[in-house]
């Protein structure tokens, strides 16, 4: 592994739509705010199905051959992550 670990924040419901993910709060604390996802964050949005690092989630990407760089998906990793819908874990999967 290399690099940071993130992982989606734990109080999120999502769905897949025919051009976006639809993003949501869960939890019984927090309003009912929410962010429709779409472009290359929808992509790293559905990667994100285990937590991984940077690295990891753009070779997934390529997997599915979706052609991305390294460097784009980190900074929708960290616009995710501003927005609080991404976190960064450590080795112990707690939050860093």
């Amino acid at each position: 592994m290399s690099g940071p670990t993130y992982a989606r924040v734990a109080d999120t419901v999502w769905r897949l739509a025919a051009d976006r993910v639809i993003v949501r709060h869960a939890s019984i604390d927090a309003d009912d705010t929410g962010v429709d996802v779409t472009g290359l964050a929808a992509l790293v949005w559905v990667a994100l199905d285990e937590p991984a690092s940077v690295d990891e989630l753009a070779d997934r990407l390529a997997a599915e051959e979706f052609s991305v760089l390294n460097t784009d998906v980190s900074s929708v990793v960290g616009q995710l992550g501003d927005a609080g819908w991404v976190r960064r874990i450590d080795e112990l999967g707690t939050t860093g």
